[in-house]
């Protein structure tokens, strides 16, 4: 069984990583415009999912980054001793961006998020009945999708995610645990 501190080192090694690779790369991304004026997040949950009004709607996918990605892949399947899937896709939110509400019901499945967060705690995941708020700079959210998981993204400050999914037999907190 690995150590707590082996453990943390490990983590530590990948923190590091993904900061110098941000500080390096992604910084010096030409960000899109990006639209802030449709959130609808404290409306509360809707009906149904809150369509997006156009590309840019509170956040930006960039696709590519296949070497940065499967870094993160290959910590977190070693750290689960588990297959997961990635979403391929890194989700950028400015200051004030947004995902509005939605369920992903089409896509049912524990979610495993590395996010950066510039400041603490103004960025957060709601959900119907709990709120994740992100660390400051990397940390992993861990949630389970199902039919009519309502939940939405608040960013007051920059946030960039890579969201995996995961269909092994560990729940959230035995994942929780494994990663922190």
């Amino acid at each position: 069984m690995e150590s707590k501190q082996s453990k943390t080192q490990t983590l530590s090694s990948l923190f590091d990583y993904t900061e110098n690779w941000y500080q390096q790369y992604f910084r010096q991304i030409k960000k899109p415009t990006i639209k802030i004026d449709n959130n609808q997040i404290e409306k509360g949950i809707p009906n149904e999912d809150i369509p997006k009004v156009g590309n840019n709607d509170g956040w930006y996918p960039f696709y590519g980054y296949k070497i940065f990605i499967n870094k993160v892949k290959l910590f977190l399947e070693n750290t689960l001793d588990e297959k997961i899937t990635p979403n391929m896709q890194l989700i950028y939110y400015p200051k004030n961006g947004y995902m509005n509400w939605h369920t992903n019901s089409n896509n049912p499945s524990t979610r495993i998020y590395l996010v950066r967060a510039e400041e603490n705690p103004l960025s957060e995941m709601r959900f119907e009945n709990k709120i994740i708020k992100d660390n400051p700079l990397w940390s992993f959210n861990v949630f389970k999708i199902e039919d009519k998981t309502w939940h939405c993204v608040n960013a007051l400050t920059p946030r960039l995610s890579l969201g995996f999914h995961y269909q092994g037999n560990l729940n959230v907190e035995q994942i929780g645990e494994k990663l922190i």
